[in-house]
């Protein structure tokens, strides 16, 4: 993380779109060996807890950076986001609000979000715990159309823990038939938190999710521009 750069393109940002400016950071660095290594420098395992604090000291006026990049301070939103235990935990020490990766990694969704609320720690940025966890939505004006769809991510999913990561493919009838029972277990438990249907289908299941892990936010991410994402 360019922890100088980061703060004064979101502060600028947020100067242009008031209150509209959410920052989520989090440990994944999103790029290959390389670009990672070249943004990073030598600090190859740089403390994360640490980039964390001189991003917030960037984005407030708390006089402890010598020199801003920044004309004043800029109370933008600032996310932990993760997939991990790891995460929750940091978040909650630290007092801000967690996104959980639950889209794609949806395995310790429930227990990531107990330790979360179980151990924050209040902060001047946050006073009570605030949880966005991510579905994936895919929708159609039938079953049988919003599953057709929907087989283009099953079938990157499954080549995906197979070691095959690659491109979306095309949606293709029957791509999955013939799994293993080990490999459909694989693919209902990637796919845990993931609604494939009809509108009424999607919204029965976004009501059951609701309930279920008790969230503050609720975001998705829609394959069908005709549902609109669902926000709490």
């Amino acid at each position: 993380m360019l922890t100088d750069i980061v703060p004064e393109q979101f502060a600028t940002l947020d100067t242009l779109h008031p209150g509209r400016i959410d920052l989520g950071v989090g440990r994944a660095a999103g790029a290959a060996g390389p670009s990672i290594r070249a943004l990073r420098g030598d600090a190859s395992e740089r403390d994360f807890e640490q980039d964390i604090g001189m991003l917030t000291d960037y984005l407030q006026d708390n006089g402890q950076q010598p020199v801003r990049g920044i004309p004043d301070a800029h109370e933008v939103p600032l996310w932990i986001l993760g997939s991990s235990m790891q995460s929750a935990d940091l978040a909650a020490r630290l007092g801000l609000p967690y996104a959980f990766a639950s889209h794609f990694a949806p395995r310790f969704l429930t227990s990531a979000i107990a330790h979360y609320r179980h151990h924050f720690q209040p902060s001047a940025r946050l006073k009570r715990p605030y949880v966005i966890a991510g579905v994936n939505v895919i929708a159609a004006d039938s079953p049988a159309e919003a599953d057709f769809h929907a087989s283009s991510h099953f079938h990157w999913v499954n080549s995906l823990y197979q070691g095959r990561p690659g491109p979306l493919p095309r949606p293709q009838e029957g791509c999955l038939q013939g799994l293993s029972a080990a490999e459909q277990q694989v693919l209902d438990q990637a796919m845990a938190c993931s609604v494939v249907g009809d509108p009424l289908l999607v919204a029965t299941a976004d009501k059951s999710s609701r309930a279920k892990i008790k969230k503050s936010h609720f975001t998705e991410e829609v394959a069908n521009e005709a549902i609109e994402p669902t926000i709490c």
